[in-house]
């Protein structure tokens, strides 16, 4: 992404402050709005118009900009007929006309507040849920109470920009930061010239990461920020109605994708890490990693299979992300560690509790609470690794991460035979996803061509096709 330039807010000559979304006339100063017309409509009769409500109160910078937009709107009908029928706004009405009763409450502080909690919410996971309001709290904060209406896509591209200028100061603070409580303490001119020193260093990796784009972390906080807000606008519009039908701002955004994480664990990395999650007595993690390598269920949805499904012998199970179902039998690789997990359960001498996936204290794992464990046993994992000299492995294994096993249970099933219908059956992974992956890992073969002549021989036959 190319370096973004810093837009600064509009400040007309006599210093009022100004925003590149105020329409023009508008004038915006010490928290209230007037409509000062040009001088040919000076000329004509027209005066200035404090943007009031019905009441006399100065109304908030979105409905005041909404109501210059009006006075514009006015205007221009009246320069080209003076006598033209339905105009609020004229050289004879210089006072403020109030704006629709409801309006004062069509603020995105108010669409927030029936967003944050509405069922199209409420349906999403909890640790989605949290990002959603979290990211929305950002945008709800800078927009400063303007009407939905009232932030085009130039003002959201403001904002955008502001959140990157944002982004980056943080990361060069937590760096400074970082660098100099870990650096000796040195005084007088020698500490002053190293804090100037640090300083510009940190100042010019911050610009080539500018020029050479953007960090990957902080380009996947800020377009979650935009996406947010652009499921946002469309509750505004299907739900509440405050919008014109389709005004989405942040529809289309052109945000620059980030390119996909194609790590796929190699089979001695899974070997040690299940291994290691034994020998420290946390074989949870072990079943959870065997689980995911061979099924490829997301974390969120694991962590909330049940004991009915070892009963039954099928994992049947609701994907919280799109709301489709699987519906297959247990692999025999998991019928076994399963097996032992029964077995370990037996041995503690009470009753198994509900749920398949439970910690050291038989709790119910949550997603941060096992991503957090597994990275103990990761940690251990690759410094017994490095015990061996085997520095290679260890690497590898600091390099993966839970959700990395979903993509080595894809190309797994897809050695087996399986096509990408039977695997997002089982995994459910898109289609994209499951294709993405295998054409990033999977290299065609003679062999793999071999087994698919051999299953079109097999499918004539038992068709009776002759030709």
């Amino acid at each position: 992404m190319p370096a973004m330039p810093r837009k600064q807010p509009d400040r007309p000559k006599d210093g009022r402050k100004a925003r590149r979304s105020d329409p023009p006339y508008m004038t915006w100063r010490n928290g209230a709005g007037k409509w000062e017309p040009g001088p040919a409509l000076r000329r004509a009769g027209w005066a200035v118009i404090r943007l009031r409500d019905g009441a006399g109160k100065d109304l908030p910078r979105g409905l005041a900009r909404i109501m210059a937009r009006e006075i514009n709107a006015d205007a221009e009908k009246w320069k080209a007929d003076p006598a033209a029928p339905g105009l609020r706004y004229g050289p004879a009405r210089a006072a403020a006309t109030a704006v629709s009763p409801d309006a004062d409450a069509r603020t995105l502080n108010n669409a927030f507040e029936r967003f944050r909690d509405h069922r199209s919410i409420r349906r999403l996971a909890r640790k989605t849920q949290t990002e959603y309001r979290k990211n929305l709290t950002r945008f709800i904060a800078w927009a400063d109470g303007e009407h939905p209406a009232a932030i085009d896509r130039k003002t959201l591209t403001c904002f955008f920009e502001a959140e990157w200028d944002r982004i980056f100061a943080e990361r060069a603070l937590g760096w400074l930061e970082g660098r100099w409580e870990a650096a000796p303490r040195v005084t007088g001119h020698d500490g002053a010239r190293y804090v100037a020193d640090v300083r510009s260093a940190r100042w010019q990796a911050m610009d080539e990461a500018r020029a050479g784009g953007p960090n990957p972390a902080g380009m996947a906080q800020v377009n979650a920020i935009i996406r947010a807000v652009s499921r946002f606008y469309a509750f505004i519009d299907r739900e509440l109605g405050w919008v014109d039908p389709g005004f989405n701002p942040a529809s289309r955004f052109d945000l620059d994708a980030l390119k996909p994480r194609l790590v796929l664990p190699s089979d001695a990395a899974l070997a040690e890490l299940v291994e290691t999650a034994d020998a420290i007595g946390l074989p949870s993690i072990g079943d959870a990693l065997v689980i995911l390598a061979n099924a490829g269920p997301r974390p969120a949805d694991m962590v909330k299979w049940t004991m009915e499904m070892w009963k039954t012998g099928r994992i049947t199970a609701r994907i919280q992300k799109t709301g489709a179902r699987t519906d297959f039998r247990f692999p025999a690789v998991l019928r076994r560690r399963m097996s032992d997990l029964m077995l370990r359960r037996e041995a503690e001498g009470s009753a198994a509790p509900l749920i398949l996936m439970t910690d050291a204290r038989r709790v119910a794992y949550t997603v941060d609470h096992l991503e957090t464990v597994y990275a103990q046993v990761r940690s251990a994992a690759a410094d017994r690794a490095r015990g061996r000299q085997d520095r290679a492995l260890a690497d590898e294994i600091e390099g993966v991460t839970l959700y990395d096993f979903r993509k080595k249970a894809i190309t797994r099933l897809h050695a087996a035979g399986n096509s990408r219908d039977d695997i997002a059956a089982i995994t459910g992974h898109s289609y994209k996803t499951i294709a993405t992956i295998l054409d990033h890992y999977i290299i065609p073969t003679s062999e793999a061509a071999d087994r698919a002549v051999d299953r079109l021989d097999a499918y004539m036959k038992e068709q009776g096709v002759k030709w």
